[in-house]
């Protein structure tokens, strides 16, 4: 599945997930910060940084998180991010 990558809004203007993120969207980095929001193909959520994940930003706008993520919310969808695309 390919994700869409969001532009996350200053800290006035937080994202809403429910509002403005669909099954497959990531947003990120966070007004200049390290935490990244992501949702899986399945709904699920989850918050990344670079603590627990290499985080490559490509020239195209996509993302890649590595290792996979395992998203511990409704269905704990776990895959992968790789280039905004979304795989198992």
């Amino acid at each position: 599945m390919k994700g869409r990558r969001l532009p996350w809004p200053s800290e006035m203007l937080p994202i809403d997930r429910e509002r403005d993120m669909r099954p497959g969207d990531y947003a990120g980095p966070w007004n200049g910060h390290d935490l990244w929001l992501l949702r899986a193909p399945n709904g699920d959520w989850a918050s990344l940084s670079s603590r627990t994940h290499t985080i490559t930003e490509h020239d195209d706008g996509s993302v890649t998180f590595h290792p996979s993520v395992q998203f511990n919310t409704g269905a704990h969808w776990h895959g992968y991010l790789t280039r905004g695309e979304w795989h198992q």
